[in-house]
């Protein structure tokens, strides 16, 4: 088996890791409402205490409406509406995710509006705080294995113990631990982008950021609550997290292909590969699992943010990740493709090298002992 391949499987035992999801745990309120007839203008008030504390509320409406349509908002104890509205029709089940700048806190109480228009028929709201995939802390443990069998590999390598066989799993730990640590090139280049937007409004909180997941936590940056940002400057802070690594990564790629970037990678191919690598990270997160937020497969607290307050409507929103998310699919092709051309290139020089090497003649001591005589 090629070392490519060693690599790829690798990456699919370690994948489950941090894929596979957490149990979830149950709603913390349920809502059924009937209303036969004839068409109900009623506002129904709900009240939510918070479980746990998370980032986000889960909201799950199964409705059976004929006719009309109800208006859901998110609102706090002091009437401000924090999340909303969420319009609801027809019989189409539908979930939301209602974020807050401050998050949910544990004990919590908020309320929950649903503003009735004309409606027949009957829905129910099922309202959770769900969890999501530990990053953080299964990150920090995959780290830990890959820097432990570093040190131990090398370890026994300088003693002689293992052989080969020990100096090659030393090469898969070195190379599995160089990937885990150049992914934080994405995170800390997003969260960077939302320090810059808060601190361009005076709204950047120093104690609730963190760049890099070392806490336990996934890297986060917070704004001070006192400083009652504008819609449109929550919608700006939320989206520069996704938008600096993208222009970051396109400015890399435009010199990448320059005729300077490409005389500068042809001479130098472990550079090329970094380059190339330090491009590949900060387009890939808008390119491949930016799509997914349309079917809701994932979901990602600064788009729902930025939809919540930039006032714009969701196809037009929708249509600009649709085009960042094409724009940057085909750079990853590009440098991928580059990828896979590289290193064949570089392995048929190997080999010509080799080839060469082992079709020349060895050299045989000269016996003469005229030539000799006239060397000394």
């Amino acid at each position: 088996m090629t070392v490519a391949k060693h690599r790829l499987l690798g990456l699919a035992v370690v994948a489950p890791w941090f894929l596979c999801p957490l149990p979830q745990p149950p709603a913390i309120k349920t809502v059924d409402v009937k209303r036969p007839g004839p068409p109900s203008f009623t506002v129904v008030h709900e009240r939510i205490v918070c479980a746990r504390t998370s980032e986000d509320i889960l909201l799950r409406a199964l409705p059976q409406l004929s006719g009309g349509r109800i208006q859901i908002d998110l609102l706090d104890l002091d009437e401000k509406v924090l999340a909303g509205p969420f319009v609801l029709t027809g019989d189409k089940s539908e979930s939301v995710s209602f974020v807050a700048n401050e998050g949910f806190p544990r004990g919590r109480t908020y309320r929950l509006r649903c503003t009735e228009q004309g409606i027949i028929g009957s829905y129910r709201l099922s309202i959770s705080q769900p969890w999501r995939i530990a990053l953080g802390p299964r990150y920090l443990g995959a780290v830990l294995i890959l820097t432990a069998g570093l040190a131990i590999t090398a370890g026994l390598g300088i003693f002689g113990i293992g052989g080969a066989g020990m100096r090659r799993m030393g090469a898969g730990f070195g190379w599995y631990l160089f990937l885990a640590t150049f992914w934080l090139v994405y995170p800390v280049a997003h969260e960077a982008g939302h320090v810059l937007a808060l601190r361009i409004f005076d709204a950047w909180e120093p104690a609730g950021t963190s760049l890099l997941p070392f806490s336990g936590q996934l890297p986060h940056v917070s704004g001070r609550l006192s400083a009652h940002l504008a819609p449109w400057q929550i919608a700006v802070a939320a989206i520069a997290g996704g938008l600096l690594p993208t222009l970051l990564g396109y400015a890399s790629f435009a010199l990448w292909v320059s005729p300077f970037g490409r005389r500068w990678r042809s001479q130098r191919l472990r550079a090329d590969f970094g380059w190339s690598a330090f491009t590949l990270m900060l387009v890939f997160p808008q390119a491949v699992p930016g799509p997914m937020l349309f079917p809701r497969l994932i979901h990602d607290r600064d788009y729902s943010l930025f939809i919540q307050n930039a006032g714009l409507p969701l196809w037009i929103a929708n249509s600009a990740m649709a085009v960042v998310a094409l724009i940057n699919l085909t750079v990853v092709a590009w440098l991928g493709k580059h990828f896979v051309l590289r290193i064949r290139t570089a392995r048929r020089a190997n080999q010509t090298v080799h080839l060469t090497e082992a079709s020349l003649p060895a050299q045989e001591p000269n016996r003469n002992p005229a030539a000799a005589g006239s060397r000394r």
